[in-house]
């Protein structure tokens, strides 16, 4: 696979940010344990290889097994685990601190919206969970929980059932959604259609 897309444009872009240290730390921090794994089982495959009596090339691995020390050999250690415990450190930012920061904003702006009426609040809430929904490290779930909270709490509060204050969250939050959706396809999307370097990534080959 690699060698048959080491020509495309798509290739050449990703190339050098695919193999940094960055990616190398990326993939040690996601997958650190099965790479391990893989390595234990190559060894278990060869020491059975053995007991069979059957030739190999290597003593204590196979042959995919000493590939992937030789190619874990040419890494630059030291900069791979500092980039290693740099991914940890950004992964728990964007996974967990941002969405529980999210979290507090969303219950600080359900008690400065309290008093407001349900229309204005409303308003609010699509305000602010537009701009929500444009950030990517941003989950939808925290929006969504964020109109359970805010607008069913207020719709309670103009007397009616919790169930059709419920319905009426969701679908607030899902035209919300739908229209965050068309401002980036239509938006940004089609203002960087034309641009070369969006293309050359996308690997887009032709248009219609």
């Amino acid at each position: 696979l690699w060698r048959g897309s080491a020509n495309q444009v798509f290739w050449i872009a990703l190339k050098p940010a695919v193999q940094s240290d960055w990616a190398k730390g990326a993939v040690l921090m996601c997958a650190g344990v099965l790479i391990a794994g893989l390595l234990v089982l190559q060894v278990l495959i060869r020491l059975a290889e053995r007991a069979c009596r059957k030739e190999g090339q290597h003593k204590w691995t196979t042959k995919r097994g000493a590939r992937l020390l030789k190619s874990l050999r040419s890494w630059n250690w030291d900069r791979v685990l500092e980039r290693a415990w740099a991914a940890s450190f950004l992964f728990s930012m964007v996974a967990v601190i941002l969405p529980r920061f999210t979290t507090l904003v969303l219950a600080s702006l359900l008690d400065e919206v309290q008093d407001l009426e349900l229309w204005l609040v409303t308003c609010v809430y699509c305000v602010c969970g537009l701009f929500l929904f444009m950030l990517p490290h941003v989950p939808g779930l925290v929006v969504y929980m964020g109109a359970g909270v805010i607008l069913v709490s207020h719709f309670e509060k103009q007397g009616w059932a919790f169930g059709w204050g419920v319905a009426y969250a969701s679908v607030v939050a899902m035209t919300l959604k739908l229209v965050s959706l068309a401002i980036q396809n239509k938006l940004f999307g089609k203002m960087l259609r034309d641009v070369k370097l969006i293309q050359q990534l996308a690997g887009v080959d032709s248009r219609w």
